[in-house]
Parts: structure tokens; C-alpha cells; sequence
């Protein structure tokens, strides 16, 4: 189907709604689209594209709306959403958005969060309440300790760890832990 659609450029317009009807039902297809890469001039501004262009060009937030057409398929197929989520071009994130049923399974949710911190606060209570989650989040995005149980912001190790990716995470620690000179060494470092 993709290879189709590129020996004809022209019908973009046409094969719109069989393209949408791919998105949601065609795992290759799906994955075609999203590793699609931008290669096409810029002309006044604004990407000078033939249909293969634009399937090639598809940029962050173009790929979510792939991914927002693909919905059903992604909330139905968690090893679909597991593949998604370990791309590097796909948004671990939006996938999580999309599914939320799948951070449900432990699995799943470990393997979200190792490719993105910031699951975390899609995945509830419970695991921000979970020291070994909320260390492998905020080992990806020290930012992501703002999401944290008010119990692992005071944790030393946690928030030492926040602070040494992302200095900014400092201001979402314990007020006793803002004092403290390792944690604040390691916040400067980390800036």
C-alpha cells in the first residue's frame, strides 16, 4: 500500500481516507509512516512536498496525529504499543496518552518509563508511590521527580539522582532536602 501510493504522488488528496483507513488497521503501514524522515526542500517558508514527501516529512507533532488516527489499533494491541513506544521518533508519552489501559501492565509500564520519564505522570498514584518507577523515571528526566509521591521527594537517593540529570528538579524536592550541600552540589552540577 505504501509503496502504491508513492508511485503516485498525485492522488494524496484522493487516497486520504484509505490512508487513514491504513493508519488504523495496518501495523506496517503504521510504522512506515511514523519512520518516515524529512528530506524535501523548504520553499517561502513552507516544505515544497509531493505525497511521498509528505508521508517522508512527517515532523513531532504530525507523527502524533499518525498516532491519533491509529488510536484504536495502538489501545487493542499492547505489543504494537510496545514497539511504538521503544522507536526513537515515536513519543513514549503520546502512546501512553492514547492507551492509558496499557500502564495497567507492569511490563509495559517499566519498559514506557525507561524510554521516557515522564509517563510517570500518566501512570497514577500507585506508581508514583513506587521507589523502583520513580527511579528509572527520573534517571531518564530528573524533571519528572515533580510527579513523585510527596514521600520520594524526600528520598535522598531519588532526588539525588533528579538532581544530577536536571538541576531544576531541586525545587520539587523536600524542604529538608533543599538544604542539604550534596544534593545542592549536585543540583549546580547539573544545571
Amino acid at each position: 500500500q505504501f509503496t502504491e501510493l508513492r508511485r503516485r504522488p498525485r492522488s494524496w488528496q484522493m487516497e486520504k481516507p484509505q490512508v487513514l483507513e491504513w493508519l488504523r488497521h495496518d501495523e506496517n503501514f503504521l510504522l512506515m509512516a511514523l519512520e518516515a524522515r524529512s528530506e524535501f526542500p523548504v520553499v517561502g517558508g513552507r516544505p515544497s512536498m509531493s505525497v511521498d514527501a509528505e508521508l517522508r516529512g512527517i515532523d513531532f507533532q504530525a507523527r502524533n496525529l499518525v498516532l491519533f488516527h491509529a488510536r484504536d489499533h495502538i489501545a487493542e494491541n499492547i505489543d504494537l504499543a510496545l514497539t511504538l513506544i521503544e522507536r526513537p521518533f515515536v513519543s513514549a508519552t503520546a502512546v501512553c496518552e492514547l492507551a492509558p489501559q496499557h500502564l495497567k501492565d507492569q511490563g509495559f509500564l517499566r519498559r514506557a518509563l525507561a524510554c521516557s520519564g515522564r509517563v510517570l505522570e500518566l501512570a497514577g498514584a500507585s506508581a508514583q508511590e513506587d521507589e523502583e518507577l520513580v527511579a528509572m523515571a527520573v534517571a531518564q528526566e530528573g524533571a519528572c521527580l515533580k510527579f513523585a509521591s510527596d514521600a520520594l521527594k524526600s528520598n535522598r537517593n531519588i532526588v539525588l539522582t533528579a538532581v544530577a540529570d536536571d538541576g531544576e528538579a531541586l525545587k520539587h524536592t523536600s524542604a529538608h532536602l533543599q538544604d542539604d550541600a550534596e544534593i545542592v552540589a549536585k543540583a549546580v552540577q547539573g544545571r
